[in-house]
């Protein structure tokens, strides 16, 4: 699919020049990183290349910061997905993104530790719930 957002042309991840081709090492080193499944990089031109151009548009056309909130069960990816996207903002777009969990805002290791004991094992982790 090729494609065309202003002066960011992220056309193909097989041309060379393509904003596509240029991130995709970098899309692939965070995946990396994360322990994330590495075919998610083949997501780049139709889902985090998109979206990150969108966000785009609406911080240029904005009066300040950009506030987006992203919510999903569980271990769906929700980190996985921030990450990617704060790395295609940046390298791609000279965005600077912040990625705040709000498990890191209300609740230390401690605090989910000791809830743990007390109700489900599922509080002890944050991402995919391991079962013992």
């Amino acid at each position: 699919m090729f494609k065309q957002h202003n002066k960011y042309n992220y056309v193909h991840m097989s041309q060379p020049d393509s904003l596509s081709h240029r991130l995709r090492f970098e899309v692939q080193q965070t995946l990396s990183s994360l322990y994330a499944d590495s075919s998610l990089v083949d997501l780049l031109d139709s889902l985090y290349l998109p979206f990150s151009s969108w966000l785009n548009k609406k911080a240029s056309a904005g009066n300040g910061a950009l506030f987006v909130g992203v919510g999903g069960a569980q271990g769906c990816g929700k980190t996985t997905f921030c990450s990617v996207v704060r790395r295609v903002l940046h390298k791609g777009f000279d965005l600077n993104c912040v990625v705040l969990s709000l498990d890191d805002l209300y609740s230390t290791r401690y605090d989910r530790l000791k809830f743990a004991n007390k109700t489900t094992n599922m509080f002890s982790v944050r991402g995919v719930p391991r079962h013992s």
